[in-house]
């Protein structure tokens, strides 16, 4: 098993959490305690690749400024990542969107920094993406670093969200996000119990 290169990783999470504190939200600072509390403790990942990662660049244009060098950060580390998927094919999820997204736990409990009570990482759509209405225990923010999307969250009308912008899904809310006219990256701040439990449909 090959650890992650421990500069990369070092660099993502000091960008991390240099991001946070300029973004300066409270919801988001709530949910990105672990991150901004330090000295976590590092296990073990094995890198793993996803085919969705080599595209990233199509969002090079459409990056918050202020989370530039995040961007740069998390492109360098890459390759040192372990990319996921939640689903398959059994879950109702074709190939198209199963080779055109992708997740990565920074922080959590299967993340390359240790904590059990929170998930903190990056998902990635491409463009043509739809993700169907689900819900889950853990509270939810989303922070769009780059592209967009339309996000309906409960009986609210759907919102189109980008750089800078704030989503918050509360506990078992049902929410849904439409990538049809772009792709999406975004940093996942999670909090709760059943961390890893796959979403209710």
């Amino acid at each position: 098993m090959t650890a992650p290169d421990p500069w990369q990783m070092n660099n993502l999470l000091a960008a991390m959490q240099a991001f946070v504190v300029a973004f300066d939200h409270p919801a988001v600072t709530r949910l990105a305690a672990p991150l901004l509390a330090g000295d976590l403790e590092k296990i073990e990942v094995e890198p793993q690749a996803h085919p969705a990662l080599v595209h990233l660049s199509e969002l090079d244009a459409s990056v918050l400024p202020l989370a530039a060098p995040l961007y740069k950060a998390l492109n360098d580390a890459i390759p040192a990542i372990r990319w996921q998927v939640s689903y398959t094919a059994a879950d109702g999820f074709d190939d198209d969107y199963l080779n055109n997204y992708a997740w990565c736990d920074v922080i959590g409990p299967e993340g390359v920094f240790l904590s059990s009570s929170y998930r903190i990482g990056f998902g990635y759509w491409r463009e043509g993406i739809q993700y169907p209405t689900h819900a889950h225990e853990p509270e939810e923010i989303y922070l769009p670093l780059a592209g967009d999307g339309v996000f309906t969250t409960g009986d609210t009308a759907p919102r189109r969200c980008g750089p800078g912008d704030v989503v918050h899904h509360t506990p078992y809310l049902p929410h849904s996000i439409d990538m049809s006219e772009g792709p999406l990256l975004v940093l996942f701040l999670w909090h709760g119990a059943n961390l890893h439990k796959k979403s209710a449909f």
